[in-house]
């Protein structure tokens, strides 16, 4: 129930936009973003696994579009989950001024055992200027190195790709 929790509000976060990729070859994790959500706040290392599936929300929003996509994101991240040691899901929120609170309140009461980060200061975005359209997706390994971006929900094709570089990916670690 919680996971379904998690992945309904990601997407009604999300916009409707289709992105595709940006030709961005790498990506930096900054440190310092605030980590939120429950028991990872004193544990969580995902930020530093040596595979991690980003979703970057920038302040723009269409529930429509996300409710739609409900399901899209449960097979991604229970592939993510078995390989916990490994991999992990990076979810970060950068959104507007007024809407902190708004936001952080959202994230509290829906997403108690999941780590998402809090970007107000858009240091992700200042870090990654190339990225030109969001939100962002893309899975990276330990050195940034983007091994596949573009929206899961853009396309069935797209988030079969997604599914074969976790497992293709996944397969090389273990």
């Amino acid at each position: 129930m919680r996971l379904l929790k998690v992945i309904l509000l990601l997407l009604l976060i999300s916009s409707c936009k289709g992105n595709s990729n940006n030709d961005v070859s790498i990506v930096e994790l900054p440190d310092g973003m605030q980590l939120l959500s429950g028991n990872y706040t004193k544990t969580f290392n995902g930020i530093h696994s040596d595979l991690r599936l980003i979703a970057y929300y920038d302040s723009t929003t269409c529930t429509n579009c996300a409710i739609k996509n409900v399901y899209a994101w449960a097979s991604l991240i229970n592939i993510v989950e078995k390989y916990r040691d490994k991999a992990s899901v990076v979810l970060i929120f950068a959104p507007r001024k007024n809407d902190v609170d708004k936001v952080r309140k959202l994230l509290e009461e829906n997403m108690i055992d999941y780590p998402v980060y809090l970007d107000t200061a858009s240091v992700f975005r200042d870090l990654n200027n190339e990225i030109t359209s969001f939100p962002y997706y893309c899975i990276i390994d330990r050195q940034g190195e983007v091994k596949i971006s573009g929206s899961p929900f853009a396309n069935t094709t797209v988030y079969k790709n997604y599914i074969n570089v976790l497992n293709k990916e996944l397969l090389i670690l273990n």
